[in-house]
């Protein structure tokens, strides 16, 4: 997944948007290491991008990385009802 980040930077400094490509690569990385950093920086790109079926699903990415303690709880709380939000208003129907 690395070398397809440094693909992309290059494919980045000859001109070309890949915010969505980097997205997508940043959220398989951030399941993989289950890195919070990893995540939230994906989380960036889709919602600059506005891909709400991206941020939805990246905020669930976001709680897996999170470590499940007591002191994490009210965060992983309302990252999941952020996502939950989003994905209704965005027309999904099975939450």
């Amino acid at each position: 997944m690395r070398q397809s980040l440094s693909i992309l930077e290059r494919l980045e400094g000859n001109g070309r948007d890949v915010r969505a490509e980097r997205a997508s690569a940043l959220q398989t990385l951030a399941i993989a290491e289950q890195s919070e950093q990893i995540a939230e920086q994906s989380l960036t790109l889709y919602r600059e991008l506005g891909d709400h079926w991206g941020t939805a699903f990246m905020l669930c990415t976001l709680c897996y990385c999170i470590p499940w303690e007591p002191a994490n709880y009210e965060r992983l709380q309302n990252l999941y009802q952020e996502a939950l939000s989003i994905a209704q208003a965005a027309g999904d129907r099975a939450n």
